[in-house]
């Protein structure tokens, strides 16, 4: 039996972010801020909706490729699996039980791993324990209470079926300044639309839209419009300070004249989370139209000041 070290996920509502931050800090392979790791690696500029307003835009990209090349930007080497289980799956058990004892490895080295759903919720979530005897897996959850051991046999067969497992691996050094820079790039293909997996997922700009176009139809998932304004607040409040402390450095110091507009985008989500307060799961969602109308004001002055924001990043860093 080997329990392992408990380890919780960073304070945040993106939940692969906090996994990543709590897996990196007990590795030793992170020692920085939780909003220094938004810039850096990118996330901070995700912006995915469901034209229906879904819960499940924050989580619907290329894992694989963005989670690689998200803890690449901060010098860590990272390994992955992903199994998708539907009715023309035959492997999925056995990459599963495969996996166990790479999982297993690296508890023991110290190092948890990241997982997609290991315990009811459709969020990512960490593994960092297991007891082989028993075949459990101890694991942690984006909620407050602590969630019961996962079953090896259950490993991936959350209500969205995905095996998913990132291992931390090593780290090497890294340039700063190129991997904002790096992270600037990545956030313009957002911003541009160039990333949507699915034609009825949008990112960036035309995130906002779909949002809008919603709220003027009053035809939308009332709780995904709270979950995901909830989430994207919260990454908004944490760019607002990486991009604050990164204006400081000589290469980034055109943001200062523009950070008042990404405040500015800050600000409107804060206000939209007043009028969308996320009641949890179970609660319930009904917005007057008033509110609804509000809203959209909101996102549609958000996107304004964060047009103006990319427009002087792409300006400088082309």
């Amino acid at each position: 039996m080997k329990k392992g070290k408990k380890t919780m996920l960073g304070m945040t509502w993106m939940s692969y972010l906090g996994s990543a931050y709590g897996c990196l800090k007990e590795a030793g392979l992170y020692a920085g801020s939780i909003h220094e790791l938004f810039g850096l690696t990118g996330m901070g500029f995700h912006f995915i909706m469901h034209d229906s307003l879904c819960p499940s835009g924050p989580t619907v990209y290329n894992w694989l490729e963005e989670h690689f090349e998200m803890l690449d930007r901060i010098g860590v080497y990272t390994r992955q699996e992903f199994v998708f289980k539907n009715s023309t799956t035959n492997t999925f058990d056995l990459a599963r039980e495969a996996a166990i004892k790479s999982i297993e490895e690296s508890i023991e080295a110290g190092k948890p791993v990241i997982t997609w759903g290991p315990t009811h919720i459709a969020e990512f979530g960490i593994i960092y324990g297991f007891d082989s005897h028993d075949r459990v897996f101890f694991v942690e959850d984006c909620m407050p209470e602590d969630p019961d051991p996962l079953l090896y046999d259950n490993l991936g067969l959350s209500d969205v079926p995905i095996f998913y497992v990132q291992y931390m691996v090593d780290k090497t050094d890294f340039n700063y300044d190129d991997s904002v820079l790096n992270s600037f790039k990545f956030g313009l293909n957002y911003w541009h639309s160039r990333v949507a997996l699915s034609p009825r997922y949008a990112s960036g700009k035309k995130a906002y839209e779909v949002i809008i176009d919603a709220l003027n139809k009053s035809d939308y998932d009332s709780f995904g419009l709270s979950y995901c304004v909830n989430v994207y607040a919260d990454m908004k409040i944490n760019m607002m300070k990486f991009l604050d402390q990164i204006a400081k450095r000589e290469k980034f110091s055109f943001l200062t004249p523009v950070l008042v507009h990404y405040q500015q985008v800050v600000d409107a989500f804060t206000k939209a989370v007043e009028l969308a307060p996320f009641k949890g799961p179970l609660g319930e969602y009904h917005y007057s139209v008033e509110a609804e109308k509000e809203i959209a004001r909101l996102m549609q002055e958000a996107l304004k000041n964060e047009e103006k924001f990319m427009m002087a990043v792409e300006e400088n860093i082309q």
